[in-house]
């Protein structure tokens, strides 16, 4: 017995030693794993949408509400029958606001899912991926309004649904300029995110103020600052007319509490990703009187699509578009996928689904509606430039109110 202890410890001995080597933590536990919208129950006829989304990064403070807003609109499509029965499979994870993460995603998303478009996030990596969008033919569309993204030429591949930054900028710059009659010598004090987002609209307001001789001072925002105290010492010294804001609504909210505690008084204008409801609960009494250049309508406004919204979301029991973690940036997402979704919708019309057909249905869409939260959505094979056309609204009574109509910028 005891001989045949032995030889049995022995066995196993060899045997762990035969066994696979654990597994090893993966290399880079930066980049999310992707996670597929679908379940056991989706067959292979369901269409693969790629999904970069910002949710732990530097903009992940309006990134979630727009992954989120995305991923809702993909749940209601498929709840609705999805495209000719086919439902879509959003393929979605988390960069984190890093181009190479991005890329990395992207390959994974090209040449392993084989998705046939993707919905995406920053201007940085938009940008960079534009090259590989037009080899690859995969339509894309992001949260990135960057002027430098409708450019048909260099990104192919790439549609933009809302007013540009440099749209954005041009607007709010026309209508600052009638409200003082054009008067010569005006002071802007420009304050940006130090990133390629930050810096989109620069060139618009460059070229409007060589027009109309204003003077502009340039600030960047420190990325993760908690005080910006000095920026603001340097605007007050500069003694602006007004200040245009081009960031999100948490470093947005904090320019405004610390020019309020200087005492600093003038009139503050955010474009569209500080301007939205986060702000308003941040920045709560400095935010009296801001506007803002919204090319997505806030969270209140009684217009089809928001409804349709705030339905989805009470059968799913997930609250309200007006609830804290969703508001307009949600809304921004569900947009831009239920455009991406027209597209592969006319594309499936026409029996056949690709990065090609889709890209040409998107570029046959004229006055096409989003249910009221944009402007009509309008492309063409040389123009992939959704809309030019937005409203200002104004902070009263912790409430996003339109003070204009809808305004066209002039190039």
């Amino acid at each position: 017995m005891w001989k045949f202890f032995v030889v049995l410890m022995l066995f196993t001995s060899v045997l762990a030693g035969c066994a696979a080597p654990a597994a090893t933590p993966n290399d880079d536990a930066s980049v999310a794993v992707p996670t597929s919208s679908a379940d056991s129950t989706v067959d292979n006829t369901a269409i693969k949408v790629g999904g970069l989304f910002d949710r732990t990064g530097a903009t992940s403070d309006v990134g979630i509400a727009y992954a989120n807003g995305v991923q809702a609109y993909v749940d209601w499509l498929n709840s609705n029958g999805g495209i000719d029965g086919r439902p879509i499979d959003l393929i979605d994870a988390d960069y984190a606001y890093k181009v190479e993460n991005a890329e990395r995603l992207y390959s994974q998303y090209v040449n392993t899912e084989k998705v046939v478009a993707i919905i995406g996030w920053g201007t940085g990596d938009t940008a960079a991926l534009s090259p590989r969008l037009g080899r690859d033919h995969i339509p894309f569309m992001s949260g990135s309004l960057a002027e430098t993204l409708t450019n048909v030429a260099k990104a192919p591949y790439n549609f933009v649904v809302g007013v540009t930054y440099s749209d954005q900028m041009r607007i709010v710059l026309q209508y600052l300029l009638q409200q003082r009659n054009n008067a010569q010598d005006l002071k802007v004090a420009f304050l940006y995110h130090d990133s390629p987002f930050g810096k989109a609209p620069e060139a618009a307001l460059d070229a409007i103020a060589a027009a109309n001789n204003l003077k502009v001072l340039k600030v960047a925002m420190p990325r993760g600052a908690t005080d910006l105290t000095v920026q603001m010492r340097e605007v007050q010294s500069f003694g602006p007319d007004y200040v245009v804001i081009q960031n999100t609504p948490g470093p947005a909210s904090l320019a405004l509490q610390n020019a309020k505690t200087l005492g600093l008084n003038t009139q503050f204008i955010l474009l569209n990703f500080a301007a939205n409801e986060m702000l308003i609960a941040e920045a709560a009494d400095a935010a009296n009187g801001v506007i803002g250049a919204l090319p997505f309508a806030p969270p209140h406004e009684e217009v089809p699509a928001v409804k349709t919204i705030n339905d989805h979301l009470q059968r799913k029991h997930q609250g309200a578009l007006t609830d804290p973690d969703k508001g307009l940036v949600f809304s921004q997402g569900w947009t831009i996928m239920s455009v991406m979704a027209e597209g592969i919708r006319r594309a499936a019309a026409k029996g056949q689904i690709s990065g090609e057909t889709i890209r040409t249905e998107l570029e046959g869409l004229q006055e096409f509606s989003t249910g009221g939260i944009t402007a009509p959505i309008t492309f063409g094979p040389q123009d992939h430039q959704g809309a030019r056309a937005l409203r200002l609204y104004q902070v009263r009574d912790a409430k996003w109110i339109a003070i204009t109509d809808f305004i066209e910028a002039k190039q």
